[in-house]
């Protein structure tokens, strides 16, 4: 993706973990508007988990709803 604008963004606390979600509008390498979702969990003293959701600007404010749930739906298989 190419330069952006942040639509939305703030702190977060998903599978137990506090984080920073961000939703943006960009353009692709195309020159196609896309929309995205990223999310960064903070894991102390194992670093982070970044998830991250992007789709074509048509269809993708119906999608950005489904990443964050997607996002929500975290769960760490280690401590």
């Amino acid at each position: 993706l190419e330069a952006g604008s942040i639509v939305a963004e703030g702190p977060v606390r998903i599978g137990g973990f506090d984080g920073y979600e961000i939703e943006f509008a960009a353009v692709d390498r195309s020159g196609t508007p896309s929309v995205g979702y990223q999310a960064f969990l903070f894991r102390p003293g194992q670093g982070y988990v970044r998830m991250l959701g992007t789709a074509g600007a048509t269809v993708g404010d119906g999608l950005t709803a489904e990443f964050r749930k997607m996002a929500a739906s975290y769960a760490a298989t280690t401590p």
